[in-house]
């Protein structure tokens, strides 16, 4: 299969269980923000986000901080109850059958 954007042919693997998250996961969303976020707005994330504390306004993306994303995760978040906490994962992988 072939995914034809513009004047760019892209090969397309066959997908699986272990390739939904590849295609559709926080991986691919993280990796087109962050490439966004460099080349529209010129934004290096190991100077600009690397442990960034409050929210950040980048042009017109506002990039949350770890609390604000994930809070009471990862070890250096502040709990759900923080002022800045706007989001809770349960990372309950509802995208794969049950016997996975």
């Amino acid at each position: 299969r072939v995914l034809v954007k513009s004047d760019a042919m892209l090969a397309l693997p066959e997908l699986n269980d272990t390739s939904v998250m590849e295609w559709t996961g926080p991986g691919v969303f993280t990796d087109a923000v962050l490439d966004y976020l460099a080349t529209e707005l010129h934004v290096d994330w190991r100077t600009e986000l690397h442990r960034l504390r409050q929210p950040k306004l980048f042009g017109d993306v506002l990039v949350l901080s770890t609390t604000g994303f994930s809070p009471g995760m990862f070890g250096r978040s502040e709990s759900v109850l923080h002022p800045q906490a706007l989001a809770e994962h349960l990372f309950y992988g509802t995208w794969h059958p049950v016997d996975y």
